[in-house]
């Protein structure tokens, strides 16, 4: 049993003993707490049929351990539902490697264990970030994971060589599948631009391949773009409406692109704004979801008519049978081109504009999707209420999904979501 299934007191144990077998006495460590409340509104869509709300009390408490060349991070994570709907907590090891130089020059570097690494450039999505698919800046509480990993680096007068022997879990359309797999990477800066260049295989995905740029204009502007090859992927076909009563089938694909394209502009005043652009080929297109739309309303439309739904199932069973023709919520991407603005204004800005503004920062993010009409709209306000040997912020955060009322992400099931929370540090 590895240490990251254990409960969160033998994962206390484990993560000790792990230091001490390392010869720690007197680690470094940092203590980051989460806690809030998180509240769910959802909405009656083509695939779904309940409406309603729920309120979960969140919590999370992490723990940053580092003794020599061994470092860490341990969790405790506790979910207490407001409506009566029980609790649930776990503890998990979400980093825990060994970092070591191999000569006197240190430009050889050897690292071994559960390590977080990602390689993308981007802000609303990274697709060089090929050992995780977490959803970026998620609205709650949200524990990444590491890849497991065994990573020899060598750094040059312009950059670094790295090869690597991972293992990990990504696919969010298959979560219990893993992938393990060799790969390298080169990244170098030639004094104006960053370059990265990565080649890798595994036995689900077979190769990728993909590059990355990053370039500053003047003092304010910066453009960034990244591209990834995958041989192999997962996706869900949907039968024709023909033969609705068909399974849904989880094929392998072949040979797909993602691309992303982006800017970011930021001034003295301290306001930032980052616009990007993305494309997915493995994720359903605009004829995808309306086919699974159809669908869907089939399996509502014979329920109401009293017939048997499709697999032969009781007219009671139609909800379950329409969501899953929402099988294209699982990719990483809900729609293949996806368009990102984001504002921001820091606490530099507020206070320029009064000194009697508290110490408090803002930002919005308009997520759309161009072939259906899909919006997501997140604004965030954070408050610094103490900043010294610790810290600790409070945070609101909203999330709403809309759009046409075909599009995607109006018919997610979810309308929108809430957080209010404190966030520390010590």
């Amino acid at each position: 049993m590895t240490c990251s299934r254990l409960t969160p007191w033998w994962l206390a144990l484990c993560y000790g003993s792990a230091l001490s077998a390392a010869g720690a006495t007197a680690a470094d460590w940092q203590w980051d707490w989460q806690s809030g409340i998180a509240s769910n509104h959802t909405q009656a869509s083509r695939f779904f049929a309940d409406a309603g709300s729920s309120n979960q009390w969140q919590s999370l408490l992490s723990l940053q351990l580092t003794e020599g060349n061994l470092r860490g991070t341990a969790n405790l994570q506790h979910n207490q539902s407001l409506d009566g709907a029980g609790s649930a907590h776990h503890g998990s090891l979400s980093a825990l490697y060994w970092q070591q130089s191999l000569n006197e020059q240190a430009d050889w570097e050897l690292t071994l264990g559960k390590m977080q690494l990602d390689w993308g450039v981007g802000y609303g999505y990274r697709p060089l970030n090929i050992f995780s698919d977490y959803q970026r800046h998620p609205v709650g509480i949200q524990v990444e994971q590491g890849a497991q990993l065994a990573m020899l680096t060598h750094f040059t007068a312009d950059g670094t060589w790295q090869w690597l022997a991972s293992r990990s879990h990504y696919s969010s359309i298959a979560p219990a599948q893993t992938q393990q797999g060799l790969g390298m990477r080169r990244y170098w800066f030639d004094g104006v631009n960053e370059w990265q260049a990565l080649l890798y295989w595994d036995q689900q995905r077979h190769w990728l391949a993909g590059a990355s740029l990053v370039t500053v204009i003047g003092e304010s502007l910066e453009l960034h773009g990244s591209v990834l090859y995958q041989q192999q992927y997962l996706s869900p076909k949907l039968p024709p409406i023909s033969e609705a009563t068909s399974p849904i089938t989880l094929p392998t694909q072949q040979h797909s692109w993602q691309t992303l394209l982006g800017f970011t502009w930021a001034n003295s005043t301290g306001i930032q704004v980052i616009g990007e652009y993305w494309f997915d080929s493995r994720s359903w297109s605009k004829r995808d979801w309306q086919q699974a739309q159809a669908l869907a309303q089939l399996a509502f439309d014979n329920a109401a008519v009293n017939q048997s739904t499709v697999d032969g199932a009781t007219p009671t069973d139609a909800p379950r049978h329409a969501a899953r023709y929402g099988y294209g919520y699982r990719h990483a991407n809900i729609m293949q081109h996806t368009l990102l603005l984001h504002w921001s204004a820091s606490t530099r800005f507020w206070q320029q504009m009064s000194d009697s503004l508290p110490a408090f920062s803002t930002s919005i993010d308009l997520l759309f999707g161009p072939a259906d009409g899909s919006v997501v709209l997140t604004p965030r306000m954070q408050y610094q209420l103490r900043d010294d040997s610790s810290s600790l912020t409070l945070s609101l955060s909203w999330r709403y999904y809309g759009g046409r009322s075909n599009a995607a992400f109006a018919n997610l099931g979810q309308h929108s979501v809430t957080w209010l929370g404190l966030t520390g540090r010590f």
